[in-house]
C-alpha cells in the first residue's frame, strides 16, 4: 500500500517503474517539471580474446578453430592439415565456460 490508499494494477507497474524523480528547475513542490530516471542492470563485458575465437552456428552451438595450424607444416600431409582447417564444435563441458565468457553470444 503506498499512500494509504490501494493501488490499481496499472498504476503498481507504474510506481514499480519510477526510480527518482528529480526536478527540472529546483521547485520540488510542482509535479509537472519532474524528470523520470529508471536505473537499470549495467551491461555485461564481453572477454573480448573469447570474442575473437568463438562463433555461434545456426543450431546453437558453439565453434571453434582447431589447433596446430599456424606454423611447422611442412613437416604435416595435406590431409592433415585439410582436417585441422575445418571448424570444431565446442565440447558440452567446456560450452558453460564459453558461455560465460560471452554473455551475448
Amino acid at each position: 500500500m503506498a499512500g494509504g490508499r490501494r493501488l490499481a494494477p496499472e498504476e503498481i507497474s507504474r510506481a514499480v517503474s519510477r526510480t527518482f524523480m528529480l526536478p527540472l528547475r529546483g521547485t520540488h513542490d510542482i509535479v509537472e517539471d519532474c524528470v523520470e530516471i529508471v536505473v537499470t542492470m549495467p551491461k555485461l563485458k564481453s572477454r573480448k580474446a573469447a570474442a575473437k575465437r568463438f562463433r555461434r552456428s545456426g543450431s546453437g552451438k558453439i565453434m571453434r578453430r582447431k589447433a596446430f595450424k599456424n606454423h611447422i607444416l611442412q613437416h604435416k600431409n595435406a590431409e592433415r592439415r585439410s582436417r585441422l582447417s575445418k571448424i570444431a564444435v565446442v565440447s558440452e563441458e567446456d560450452a558453460p565456460n564459453v558461455e560465460l565468457m560471452l554473455p551475448y553470444l
